[in-house]
């Protein structure tokens, strides 16, 4: 039996014009765009497609996100992951996305559920949460 797993991980992005509205801003939806391929490298690329291959995969179940300031184009941004994983389908996720400076701007809580080939809530993989395992080890 697998214990906790926890796992944090640190990406950082610069803020192109594309990612903002007419204000300069960041647009509210691209805010899950950040923490999406935060959360990508936190498990390993290469790791979420070997499940996906072998028939699973993660769905977002829910969402919050709690807008403190806004990110600004021509911007970089720290966005720190912090994830903990067990048997269960369901993977509690806290994204905390930051300026240079250090402020919070925007902290997103997201809960992710393993499905299989058939789109039915299951077990995470003993073979991924020893990947895991290793991967906080390391």
């Amino acid at each position: 039996m697998l214990e906790l797993i926890k796992l944090t991980h640190t990406n950082i992005y610069n803020i192109y014009y594309e990612d903002t509205d007419f204000s300069g801003f960041v647009y509210h939806a691209n805010y899950l765009k950040f923490f999406e391929r935060s959360r990508s490298d936190l498990m390993g690329i290469s790791a979420l497609k070997e499940l996906f291959d072998a028939g699973y995969h993660f769905v977002v179940s829910k969402a919050v996100l709690d807008f403190k300031a806004p990110a600004r184009f021509g911007e970089q941004i720290i966005v720190d992951t912090h994830a903990e994983f067990t048997r269960s389908p369901r993977v509690h996720i806290k994204h905390i996305l930051k300026n240079s400076s250090q402020i919070t701007l925007v902290i997103g809580e997201i809960t992710l559920a393993m499905l299989d080939k058939h789109n039915k809530p299951a077990r995470i993989p003993d073979n991924f949460l020893i990947y895991l395992k290793h991967k906080n080890n390391s």
